[in-house]
This record gives structure tokens, sequence and C-alpha cells, in this order.
């Protein structure tokens, strides 16, 4: 009887040597409202991409700058740090001034390259100026709070401002790979959390509205380099910048932090890290988000990591590019029963939705949606083989997870109290937002996870 086991082998993705550029920012020190785990998850991320760049099967270049805020008592972890990343030596203090002015490490970089910007600190929300009444439905911008944002003569970095920096990066590598990862928030809401050890990354919101005309990338900017384009006294975007976010939570939930292992982490950094680390370099950011979001959910209530794509980017693009080196597992697959079959199944994890099938990669590039999962193997496409190969009863193929879904949430919307010309307004939007992980086709409230109420 045929019996072969899945095999573990190391893929380098990328043959040429990049580098990876990346401004890496955690702020602990906050004059108010102090945080306590967001320079550990800045000098974390930064060592995970140290440590994969300086592997003999990546051989890219790392290329880091930081800026840290950390509490005197925790001098000696920075210190610590260094002695292995020399540019945490050379790290700053995170001042708004500091932050924008940082975005000029990516000046240098080649048209190919890979940049990645990290934060992790409070995040708050601020009233948005008229002009934005379109941009916002709320009323609101979101922010990032700089270690002096409260203080007098400064204050937050509108979502608006971090947008045209960003943009600025993009432009420099037009065949590269732009990747942000915020672990913060922006909820106007109080937590729901339950958990007493725990610690909201939630700064006040502010009161007064910032001006237009006096923001980071509109004043003293020409026309032709802002990002935002002003008719009539309403603003919009002339176009989206290419880029992937991952972020801590939903707009309306709060990123917490915790004490893992004896050290203060934000959950959403611990978590995505154990991914990253765990082979997770060789999948989409789908499927790497997937295993994040599980692991997060299992620690904490309320709080569900998202992943947002701009410009054109794809949710099944492996992680930074497919630039980093990974362990990935591989898998056999065998034509029995006049069917193809992959040597994995539910007792491996494997998990598929008619509506989000779960795909596989063979060696040879071709993707293939998976059926039927049973307990120790699953279904492939048939129409994805072809005779000569069904003949050999054990492919030379093999497969590697591409991606896979992941349970959405139900929700079911209450509408009555609305106009009628607002309901359909709102199935309309509801129908266009295609949300990765929400589900609003419950027929009853009895059939969802969650209800909500709009009037």
């Amino acid at each position: 009887m045929y019996r072969q086991n899945y095999s573990v082998y190391f893929s380098p993705f990328s043959q040429m040597a990049k580098t990876i550029h990346a401004l890496i920012v955690g702020i602990n020190a906050y004059p108010t409202q102090p945080l306590f785990g967001c320079v550990n998850d800045a000098l974390a991320m930064g060592q995970f991409f140290k440590d994969f760049c300086d592997n003999p099967d990546n051989k890219h270049n790392w290329n880091p700058r930081y800026l840290l805020a950390p509490h005197p008592t925790e001098t000696d972890v920075v210190e610590q740090a260094a002695q292995v990343d020399a540019a945490v030596a050379e790290s700053q203090l995170p001042s708004r001034a500091n932050l924008i002015a940082a975005f000029d490490h990516f000046q240098e970089v080649q048209p190919d390259d890979v940049c990645v910007i990290y934060y992790s600190g409070h995040g708050a929300l601020e009233p948005a100026a008229p002009e934005f009444a379109a941009i916002e439905p709320d009323g609101m911008n979101e922010t990032f709070v700089c270690m002096d944002s409260r203080s007098q003569g400064s204050r937050d970095l509108l979502d608006k401002e971090f947008a045209w920096l960003i943009s600025k990066v993009k432009n420099r590598i037009p065949e590269g790979h732009l990747l942000v990862i915020t672990d913060s928030c922006h909820s106007g809401g109080a937590t729901k959390s339950s958990e007493s050890t725990t610690r909201d990354r939630r700064a006040s919101a502010t009161d007064v509205p910032t001006p237009f005309e006096t923001l980071l990338g509109v004043a003293d900017v020409p026309e032709s380099e802002r990002i935002l384009t002003l008719v009539d006294n309403k603003a919009s975007y002339r176009s989206e910048t290419q880029h992937i976010q991952l972020a801590a939570s939903r707009d309306s939930e709060t990123a917490k932090e915790t004490s893992l292992q004896g050290k203060q982490h934000g959950i959403f950094t611990w978590n995505l890290l154990r991914v990253l680390d765990s082979g997770g370099t060789g999948l989409s950011y789908r499927e790497l988000m997937r295993r994040t979001e599980v692991l997060v959910r299992n620690m904490v209530n309320n709080q569900i990591p998202q992943i947002n794509t701009f410009g054109g980017a794809n949710y099944s693009e492996t992680f930074l590019g497919g630039a980093l080196a990974s362990a990935t597992i591989e898998y056999p697959i065998v034509f029995r029963n006049n069917q193809w079959q992959l040597k994995a199944g539910a007792l491996h994890g494997i998990v598929t939705d008619p509506g989000s099938p779960t795909k596989v990669r063979l060696s040879d590039g071709r993707e293939v949606k998976v059926g039927a999962v049973y307990s120790n193997y699953s279904l492939l496409d048939k129409a994805a083989f072809t005779t000569n190969e069904a003949a050999k009863i054990v492919s030379d193929q093999r497969a590697t997870i591409l991606e896979m879904p992941c349970a959405k949430i139900s929700v079911y919307v209450h509408t009555e109290a609305l106009k009628p010309e607002l309901q359909a307004d709102l199935q309309k939007a509801i129908t266009g937002l295609k949300p990765l992980y929400v589900d609003f086709n419950a027929a009853s409230e009895a059939e969802a996870d969650y209800a909500v109420t709009a009037d």
C-alpha cells in the first residue's frame, strides 16, 4: 500500500538579494495614558526581520530605523537590543516632527526593494474638517498619537497625513512591496473586554478638527504632488497608494496589550510573530491573518485583526511579496478511485467553504481548488490535471497551501426604524462592502451570531 508523509523544505522565494527598509515605532512613555508593551513589540518585530535577512537562504540587507519611547526603567531592554542590532542604538524619540522626518529613511531605496512601516502605540480619533464629509461619514479622522501629540504646539498625525507620507515611499519603489503594520486602535466607544489584565491602546479623542489647508501633504505642497483634491469644498483621494495594511483590530474595537511570558506585549503583534516564526513568511496575507486571528481570539474578546488592501494590492500575495525564505510544508498528491487527492485533511487543519474554497499551489505553479475535506485527505479539482498525469498514480507534483477560508461572523441588521430610502441605501452599502470576516446574509436574528440595530 502506498504511503508517504508530507515533507518540510526550506524554499527561498527570491533569488535576488534585496534590501528590506523599515521604520519601526514603539511608544510606551506617553505623558498621560502610558503603555508598557509597545517598545517590546517594536524590538521583537525588528529582531524577526533581522534574523530572516541574516539567514543564508535569504541574503537580504536589513536597513531599519527605530523611533522608541521606553520608560526610564526600560533602558536596559533597549541597550540589550542595541547589542544585536546597531540601529537600535541610534533610535530617536517618536515625536511628531521626528516621525515625519523619519520617512526620509526611504529616500535611498531601489525600485524593487521592500519597505515596512510598523507602528505600536496609541491611536485616537478627532473630528474631521468639513471638507472630509464625503470621505468620513462618521465625521471623525483616525490618528496616530505621537509621544508629544498632547503637548502644546503639537498634535496627532492624521490618517490622511500618514497616507501622504506612504504615497511618497511607494512612488520610490514602483516595482517593490510596501507593508504597513499597526498595533493600535481608533475606537471611539468603551471596550467590552472582560480581561482585567489587559490594557487598551486607545488614547482620548481630541476635540478640535485640524483645518484642511494646514494638513501635512496639503500645506505648501504643489497640487500635482498631493493625494487629496478639493472640488467645491469637498475633499477626495486622487488615487490609492498600493500597499497592504495589517491592523490589530477593527475600527470599532480596541487593540490590547498584556503580560506574555513575563513581558508586556501587544496581543496582535505577539501572535502575528508566532505565525511568522512558524513558517508564516511563506503564506499568503489572507492565510497569515486567518491564523493570527484564531490565536488572538483565543486570548481576548472583542479584538479581530484586519487586513486591508489598497491600490490593487492582493490578499493572496505572499508575505512581503515572497522576499523571505520560509519553512514550507509540502503535501503529496495521488490519483486514487478516479479522484485526485491531497494527502492532508481535517486532521492537518485543512478546511474549505464552497463560497471561498481552499486553494493549493502545485510545484509547477498551478493553483488548484480543494473540494470535499475528509479526516486524512482532501479532494482536488480534477479539471486542473491531465489524463497523462492520472496514469502515474502518484503525481510528480506536490502542493503547498495557498489560502484557506476562515469562519465568518454572522450579523443580522435591524433596519425597521429606518425610512425605506435609508434601508435601501444601507443594503446597497452592505452589499458593496464584501468584508472578509463578516456575513450579513442571516435571514433573522436567531440565525446570526450578532445583531445590530440601525436607527
